[in-house]
């Protein structure tokens, strides 16, 4: 029988780590945004614009929370299927 590790399913062990650098990256890139933009609502004189900039850096927050989570979900599904495959040799 041929050897199936050449025909694996799924992304490979490089492009989850590809995958789960991107979306630590963009994780960091969010909560830089989120950051800008608490800093420029604190300096905003009006109430309503100050809102909406609080309303974006949330936004931006919760984005970051969730680009963060993929990453480490990628990460962690990347050990497991690298754990399983060394166990099974």
């Amino acid at each position: 029988m041929p050897d199936d590790k050449n025909n694996q399913q799924g992304p490979s062990e490089a492009e989850r780590k590809a995958e789960s650098s991107k979306a630590a990256q963009q994780s960091i890139d969010a909560q830089k945004k989120a950051k800008e933009l608490t800093e420029a609502a604190t300096s905003a004189g009006d109430p309503e614009e100050r809102q909406r900039l609080l309303n974006e850096a949330l936004q931006q927050e919760i984005a970051s929370e969730s680009f963060g989570k993929t990453a480490k979900y990628v990460s962690l599904a990347s050990q497991e299927r690298h754990s399983v495959t060394a166990d099974s040799c």
